[in-house]
């Protein structure tokens, strides 16, 4: 290339190559998500087209050999490099991608910006240009079996603990899969949260929930995309005066969001439906108007707002566009295309039609194509998520695991209801909805055998604390209309203080710790008495399970692990005793003053001690006769025992100190 130029000319337009062929790419340090084929490869041409066309405006050179014409050359070069380094950074999280090939792609190009610097320098160099067949591009193309269920796999789960047609993702699917095998959680989870370069959050259902959002996405590398640019913008020194509140209005929203979330959900349930063409259109039309006025409205502007360093309410939709356009980059892209003029404008002045004969959306006298529609709702949930994500790890970071219950308004966490659906699955059931917003929660769990009862109880007791506002909670299974358990909140409340004895000194949680529960739901179906004497058996049950469980030889630990039980049994007794009328609860008060005298007996003894001695005893020998007499009878009433136990945890109950660390152990 011979240019007539100054030195100084010639160094201008080389500087801007410059810069980037000395910037060192970063790429994750796993590769772990997984991604469908079809996404994969839609990136993987988009990735090819561009080095072709950079290959050919390599090759053809600038139209005149003037200063002006070799800055546009050069600029456009740039930006084809930029787009493909962009495009590949974009799919490192993903399983398919190759770091050494995709390094020497964008080793590639800066090679050959590089010779263009030195030709346009005047330096005696010889250009190989861009040759694309000696590039490896075998990873852009997909290999192996298609990903049918990103979620699943991320997770480690079969497809059907994680629907692969599910409205939403709900992290409790996963937790109820890993119950009591956190561990092996973790093992799954860390190396996700490395890839798509999330900080190491120590609350399970954060990272469980940052990773479905993002993985569940109909565009997972938008997601990650806008995961990466939000974290980024989190740690912008611009960001310190905007954070905390971009925090408290997010705080604010809380209950607009969720919302806004329901009515999403309910549209894309008659999009995916698809049983009439105008309702479905129509619901598709009214799915994006709530993501971008409900959702991407909030986000964009608070991304904005995180890069110029101040806050304001969010803008409305048409001047949101305006400023992120104008401002230019990637999310003015984003805004560029997300949000439609025409078919916003259509919605907000009730002029927007579904024309069913041309196929097309009719709004302010212009025709939309479906795709339009469809394309910008798939981008826009795709930013969300991202922001989301991003956002539900920074606020995490370096919050206090406090021992006991969650509590609304936990810093740092996620929403009381978030938390309070993810409880159920931290106990082993699988939650398919929950209604909270009213006087009586309404739960809906997949099944309810006799062995979840105690950890439904759990899930209600400390959920109580985060929807302080229910009165009472109704649990119904999915194969019933009736409530299997309808318990009320002064009941939980009640029990939660007897939960909280057990969780400082026991590893689980005995039979007897949820009785003012159990007894207040059974009481609804068995009437007083009936509920008093069934709860009376329970605790004669519970006391003989820690007597007959315990060793033949007692030494310290297992004379302080019975005691232990002891302790929280009288606290559960006493508490239903306050609530049962005299003459029902008699059963109770027998069961309470036998438990009394055992203790009485031998809380002095000295061990080593043989567990027969015990059994002499006159108040163990009078409820071993209660228990046959009042018994056996069910956990609740209708819920019945598993005939097939394999796979039912079975957990021995062991003398456990408040845990040191707790980090994973608190959400």
């Amino acid at each position: 290339m011979q240019l007539i130029l100054p030195v100084a000319a010639r160094m201008k337009l080389v500087a801007p190559l410059r810069t980037v062929i000395n910037e060192p790419l970063i790429f994750p340090t796993s590769h772990t998500i997984p991604i469908r084929s079809w996404i994969w490869r839609h990136y993987a041409e988009n990735i090819k087209g561009l080095l072709s066309d950079f290959s050919a405006l390599l090759t053809a050179g600038p139209v005149l050999a003037e200063f002006k014409q070799v800055e546009a050359w050069m600029g456009s070069m740039l930006e084809l490099r930029n787009r493909v380094v962009s495009l590949i950074l974009a799919l490192a999280p993903f399983e398919n991608f190759d770091e050494d090939a995709a390094r020497s792609i964008t080793g590639s190009l800066d090679i050959a910006l590089f010779e263009v610097t030195q030709s346009v320098l005047g330096v005696d160099a010889t250009s190989k240009g861009l040759d694309l067949e000696s590039l490896d591009l075998r990873w852009l193309s997909v290999h192996g079996e298609e990903c049918s269920s990103p979620l699943a796999r991320a997770f480690g789960v079969d497809s059907e603990t994680i629907p692969s047609d599910a409205i939403r993702f709900s992290p409790g699917w996963v937790l109820s899969s890993y119950y009591m095998r956190i561990s092996e959680l973790l093992v799954v989870l860390i190396p996700h949260l490395s890839s798509l370069r999330l900080p190491p959050v120590e609350d399970v259902l954060v990272g469980v929930s940052a990773v479905g959002w993002i993985v569940g996405c109909e565009d997972p590398v938008s997601a990650y995309c806008s995961s990466d640019a939000f974290l980024k913008a989190l740690y912008f020194p611009a960001a310190d005066q905007t954070i905390r509140p971009v925090i408290r209005y997010l705080e604010k929203s809380e209950a607009e969001l969720r919302q806004i979330q329901v009515r999403i959900d309910r549209s894309l349930e008659v999009v995916r439906k698809g049983d009439d063409e105008e309702a479905v259109h129509l619901a598709l039309v009214d799915l994006y108007k709530r993501l971008v006025e409900g959702q991407f409205r909030r986000y964009g502007w608070i991304l904005y707002c995180l890069r110029e360093g101040s806050w304001s309410d969010p803008p409305m939709l048409t001047q949101l566009r305006e400023k992120l356009v104008s401002r230019g980059g990637w999310l003015g892209s984003i805004a560029q295309r997300a949000i439609i003029r025409d078919i916003r404008n259509g919605e907000a002045h009730e002029t927007l039609i579904w024309d069913g004969v041309a196929e097309k959306y009719q709004a302010e006298g212009v025709e939309v194509d479906v795709s339009v529609v469809t394309q910008a709702a798939v981008l826009v949930e795709a930013f969300v998520r991202g922001c989301e994500a991003a956002l539900a790890c920074y606020k995490v970071m370096g919050v206090e695991h406090d021992f006991g219950r969650p509590k609304m308004g936990d810093p740092g966490r996620l929403s009381s209801w978030q938390r309070a659906e993810a409880l159920f699955g931290t106990n082993g059931l699988r939650l398919l909805d929950a209604k909270f917003n009213s006087k009586t929660a309404r739960i809906t769990c997949l099944e309810l055998e006799e062995h979840q009862v105690n950890p439904c109880l759990q899930a209600l007791v400390i959920c109580c604390g985060l929807v302080p506002h229910v009165e009472t909670f109704e649990v119904r299974v999915q194969s019933g209309s009736d409530a299997v358990i309808t318990v009320s909140a002064e009941a939980l409340r009640r029990t939660l203080e007897i939960w909280e004895v057990a969780l400082r000194s026991l590893s689980g949680m005995p039979l007897s710790t949820f009785l003012p529960a159990n007894f207040d739901s059974r009481m609804r179906s068995e009437g007083v008495s009936v509920a008093s004497r069934s709860i009376a058996w329970i605790a004669v049950d519970d006391f003989l399970d820690a007597l007959d469980g315990s060793a033949e030889l007692w030494r310290a630990e297992d004379f302080h692990l019975f005691m232990a039980r002891i302790k929280v049994l009288l606290l559960a007794i006493e508490s239903c005793i306050e609530y049962v009328p005299d003459r029902a609860g008699f059963r109770l008060r027998l069961v309470r003053d036998a438990v009394i005298q055992v203790k009485e007996s031998f809380e002095s003894t000295f061990v080593p001690l043989l567990a027969t001695t015990l059994d002499n005893e006159d108040a163990v020998v009078r409820m071993r006769h209660w228990w046959n007499v009042w018994g056996p009878v069910e956990r609740l009433p209708g819920i019945k025992s598993k005939a097939d136990r394999s796979g039912v945890f079975d957990h021995r109950i062991k003398l456990q100190d408040a845990p040191d660390d707790l980090r994973w152990r608190t959400m």
